[in-house]
C-alpha cells in the first residue's frame, strides 16, 4: 500500500517531531510495509516545501519513496482533468498511474475526486487525515502498489 501526500498537507506531514495526528503515518512510513509516491506536478509542488525535500530525497535513496515517471503521469492528467472536480487532476493521474490508494489532503473537492471509483478505479481511495485513520496502513491484504516495487527489502 502505498501513500501520496498533497502539497497542503506536506508542511504538517514532515514536520520534525511530527503531530500526534501524523506518529502513526510515520511509523508505518518508516516501518516495513511504509511508501510514499510523488511525481509530475506535485513533485514540482513539493520541492517547494523545505523539509519534504530533505526527506523525499533520503527516503528515495532508501526506497521508501518513489518517483512516478513524469511522462505517464502527465498523459494520465490529459485522460482525467475534465472528468475533476478539484485542480488536482495531477494527484489523481498519479494515483492512477502508481496504483496508490491512500492520499493525505485536507482539499475537499481533492478528497471527493480522490473517493471517485470512476477516477481512482477499481474501489476508489482513501484518505488519511488524522490518527484515528492509522487503520488505513494495515488492512488485511496490504499489498503494494504499481509505482513502489513491492515490499522493502528484508520485510
Amino acid at each position: 500500500m502505498c501513500l501520496i501526500v498533497d502539497a497542503n498537507r506536506a508542511g504538517v506531514v514532515f514536520r520534525v517531531p511530527p503531530t500526534a495526528d501524523f506518529k502513526p503515518l510515520w511509523r508505518w512510513l518508516l516501518g516495513k510495509k511504509g511508501r510514499l509516491v510523488y511525481g509530475g506536478q506535485l513533485a514540482a509542488e513539493l520541492s517547494s516545501v523545505g523539509p519534504a525535500v530533505r526527506f523525499l530525497k533520503e527516503w528515495r535513496r532508501t526506497g521508501r519513496a518513489v518517483l512516478a515517471n513524469p511522462g505517464d503521469v502527465a498523459a494520465e492528467v490529459s485522460e482525467v482533468s475534465n472528468h475533476c472536480r478539484s485542480d488536482d487532476a495531477h494527484v489523481v493521474a498519479l494515483a492512477r498511474v502508481t496504483g496508490a490508494r491512500i492520499l493525505c489532503t485536507e482539499d475537499s473537492d481533492l478528497m471527493t475526486d480522490f473517493r471517485n471509483r470512476r477516477l481512482v478505479p477499481p474501489r476508489g481511495g482513501k484518505i488519511y487525515r488524522r490518527a484515528r485513520h492509522a487503520a488505513l496502513f494495515n488492512p488485511p491484504a496490504c499489498g503494494h502498489c504499481r509505482g513502489c516495487h513491492g515490499p522493502m527489502k528484508g520485510s
